[in-house]
Formats: structure tokens, sequence, C-alpha cells
């Protein structure tokens, strides 16, 4: 008789759970850099010992696989999220130990291996995330945790509405039925957010958003995308034409010779540069359209941060950090504005067509309308 093969059931829930991991990872990393060199960098041990914080990683990494493994309580989540996250950070912070023949620490494309390694874990946490893959018997799967959580304490309202949700995705099994009945029974309160977390909306995350959909900031983005323009424009003339040929010589001679630094500030010139061209690409498709504008910003910053920031940090190491989050900054708020300009852009549409359909004194259509200057509508 042949045996079921097992398999993994998602949870489609792990999104909180896999970013407080990253979050803890990254953190981890950034303060045990910042640690050891405040301090010298420190050894804990004496004579021939030396106890790597790799260790100390691996230790925290055992404490939350042995916490997920003993544990059914999804409040364990977030601390094997965290216990995870720190010691995975202080895992992957050594791995110059690791890719170098005499144990180099201060390997300088360390930082870089870990921000790729870093992104690709974002990467993957958002393709994990995806629910249009869900099967009914997954859904039904993580309809039932969350009802179970009932045992332990009050669900919310909005637990309820997304078990609700997984239900009718697995409306087709028989046991959804009956889990149905369950959960419309159960009973539910509303979540009180902490004063922390109220104060973070009210002062920092409601100010942020206002402020990425109003003119100044595309003013803003505008101005650095002419700036980005020249620079450009000046890399290449200065290749094509000022550069003499000593130069150049001494330019193949720095890349042959060596550890690979003069290859690496290439490639930052040379990605840098491209990011510039799409935010100038960006500054040309404003006055025809202000959300394909807004795209080509997207695409600039995306690239930036999955790209430049690579060799950014692999030149500069940890003071490259400022840069980045000056780019995810800008990104947000970038990413807010063109959602509200898909937003307002597919109202228009609709509405359009909406006219067209009732009579011939319809409005023209978004894609026949005269071009827009920066202070149109619906940016205000």
């Amino acid at each position: 008789m042949a045996r079921t093969r097992p398999r993994f059931v998602r949870n489609v829930g792990a999104g909180p759970a896999l970013d407080t991991f990253l979050v803890f990872s990254i953190g981890s990393v950034l303060v045990t850099r910042g640690y050891l060199a405040a301090t010298g960098y420190p050894q804990i041990g004496s004579g021939t010992l030396h106890i790597a914080h790799v260790l100390w990683g691996g230790l925290l990494m055992m404490i939350a696989i042995i916490v997920a493994l003993a544990t059914i309580d999804v409040a364990a989540d977030r601390v094997i999220a965290a216990a995870g996250g720190i010691g995975f950070g202080l895992f992957i912070d050594e791995v110059g130990k690791f890719v170098t023949r005499d144990v180099d620490y201060f390997f300088k494309p360390a930082i870089a291996i870990i921000y790729v390694c870093f992104v690709s874990l974002f990467f993957v946490f958002r393709y994990i995330e995806r629910a249009n893959r869900m099967t009914p018997e997954t859904a039904l799967a993580n309809a039932l945790a969350i009802m179970a959580q009932a045992s332990t304490r009050t669900i919310t309202e909005a637990e309820r509405t997304h078990a609700e949700y997984l239900l009718s995705r697995a409306s087709e099994l028989q046991l959804a039925q009956a889990a149905t009945s369950l959960l419309a029974e159960l009973p539910t309160r509303q979540p009180r957010p902490s004063r922390l977390v109220s104060f973070f909306q009210r002062w920092v995350v409601r100010p942020y958003r206002r402020f990425a959909t109003t003119k100044t900031f595309l003013w803003i983005i505008c101005i650095y995308a002419g700036i980005s323009l020249l620079s450009v424009v000046t890399i290449a003339v200065g290749v094509a034409l000022l550069i003499p040929t000593s130069t150049r010589a001494d330019a193949q001679k720095s890349l042959t010779s060596g550890n690979g630094t003069g290859l690496t500030s290439i490639a930052l010139l040379v990605t840098g540069s491209m990011s510039g061209a799409m935010m100038a690409i960006g500054l040309f498709r404003l006055r025809r359209s202000r959300l394909q504008a807004l795209v080509w910003f997207d695409r600039a910053y995306l690239f930036s941060i999955l790209v430049v920031q690579v060799f950014t940090f692999a030149e500069s190491q940890l003071r490259a950090i400022s840069g980045l989050i000056v780019d995810l900054i800008v990104w947000g708020a970038i990413r807010i504005a063109l959602s509200q300009e898909r937003e307002r852009v597919e109202l228009e549409i609709t509405a359009n067509e909406d006219d067209q359909r009732s009579g011939p004194s319809a409005r023209p259509t978004a894609t026949n309308q005269s071009p827009r200057r920066i202070g149109g509508d619906g940016y205000d």
C-alpha cells in the first residue's frame, strides 16, 4: 500500500513573524558591529581561547528551534522570530571568517554579502506570503489555527474576519462547514493599540503618508532627478572626451593589481549611472503622465536599493547605512504616492467609461486629456 507523502502546510499569516525575524537579524548585525567598533573589538576568552559570537548565534537559533518544536501557542512565534533573528544576525555577521583562508572578520566584501543575504530573504518572505497559491486544505488549516487561539484568549474582530475569509476558500471541504458554525459562536473583542503604537501612528506614520502625497515631495524628487540627469551626462562626457590616455592606463593598472576595490568603484559608478538614468526617464515622463513618472522613480530607487547599495556596502562598509536609510524612506514615500496615483487614475477611467455609456456628453478619457503639470489634481 502506497504511503501518503507528507506535506508542509503553509502559514498564510506568517508575514509579521517573518518580518520580525528579518528586523531582528539586521538589528543584530548593526548592534554587534557598532558595539565591537566602539569597544575596540574585545575577545571573550583567554590565552588561545576565543568564544566567537557566531557560537552565541547558534545557541539562540537552537533555543528558537526548541521553542518552535515544543509549543503550539501562536504567541510563541514572536519569541521564536526574535531569538532566531538575533541568532542568525550573530551568525551571518561572521561570514568574512568563513569565506577567507586567513579567517578575516574584516574582509571588505563581507558587508555586501550580508546585505545580499538580507535582500534575498526579503524577497523569499514576500513570495511565501502570497495567498493566491492557497489550497482549500491550507486555508482550512489556517482558519482552525486562528480558532484554536480562542482556548487561551478572546480573538479579535480582524481575526474573525480573516478566519471567515479562509473558510470561504475551503468551503468545498466538509470540515469547513462545521468550523464556520463554531466560528459564529466564538466571542470577539476590539484590540486596543498600545500608547507607543498610537504615538508612532499619530506623529510618524500619518505625517509621513501625508507628505508623500504633496506637491512638495514630488518637486523634491524632480529636483533630484534633474541632478541625476546632470550627473549621468557629466560622467558620459568625462568618459568619452575628458579622460586622458595616461589616466586610462592608470585605471587599468589599478584594476589588474589590488584586491578588487577599483572594480567595485567602477561597478558602483555604472550602476549609479543606471539609477540616475531611470530618474531622468521619470522626469521626462512627468509632463505626459504623473503615473508613469512615479513608476520610473520607483524603479530607480528599487534598483538603487537592490543593486547600487550592494557595491556601496562593498566599498564603504557600514558608512553606507545612512544612504540606505535615506533610500528606503524616499522609496516608501514614492510607493505611497504611486499607490494613490494609481487609484486616482483607475477612478478617473471608471468615471469616464460610465459617462461614455450614459451618453455623448462624456468627458475625455484619461489618455486623451491634456498633459498635467506637477501641481495637478489629486496631489494636495
